[in-house]
């Protein structure tokens, strides 16, 4: 997710150095909007890092979240069999 926010990011800023009006809003579970250009261009390029944290922290707590429920639950347990050994 990061990646294609960086790429977007790139895409995203050249059209704005050159002048022309770019829509520069990051929306994942909070909303930045910004109207100045030099806010603009700080916020494209902040975009890529703001999508990682936001995406780290997901994974962060879902993480605690299995973590806290896996003590109640079991967890996840997986058994694999080796295909060539069958006796």
């Amino acid at each position: 997710m990061a990646v294609l926010s960086a790429i977007s990011s790139i895409i995203r800023i050249a059209p704005l150095l050159l002048g022309r009006d770019v829509n520069a809003s990051f929306n994942f579970f909070i909303e930045v909007t910004v109207s100045g250009t030099t806010t603009k261009i700080l916020l494209i390029s902040m975009m890529p890092i703001l999508t990682y944290l936001m995406a780290f922290m997901c994974v962060a707590v879902f993480g605690l979240f299995y973590n806290v429920m896996a003590k109640y639950t079991g967890g996840i347990s997986l058994e694999v069999n080796d295909r060539d050994s069958r006796s």
